[in-house]
């Protein structure tokens, strides 16, 4: 199951992914743990994947993962995880808007 949303208000995980793009900044994709205000239905953490559209523009798909062990935190592995979330058709056209956004 994936949600996606795209926000920059203020929250834990919106600062630790400004902070993190902002340390990493060829980076357009990151895995991380989900905080407890992004979990869906906040009784189970999952991870979150963000992919940073422009700087403070990200788009992040959070996600349950079949593993305890977390995950490769690549560029690559991130891509392809967040690319299989967004692949869903209402989630496409919401990523598609925030594309635009950043043009």
């Amino acid at each position: 199951m994936a949600q996606l949303y795209s926000t920059d208000w203020p929250s834990p995980g919106s600062d630790d992914d400004r902070a993190w793009f902002a340390r990493h900044p060829r980076r357009s994709y990151r895995i991380r743990r989900s905080y407890p205000d992004e979990a869906p239905d906040h009784r189970r953490l999952g991870w979150t994947i963000v992919r940073q559209v422009a700087p403070g523009l990200r788009a992040r798909a959070v996600v349950e993962l079949n593993t305890d062990t977390p995950p490769d935190e690549g560029e690559a592995n991130a891509r392809r995880l967040f690319e299989q979330a967004a692949s869903v058709g209402e989630v496409r056209r919401i990523v598609a808007a925030v594309e635009e956004l950043a043009r």
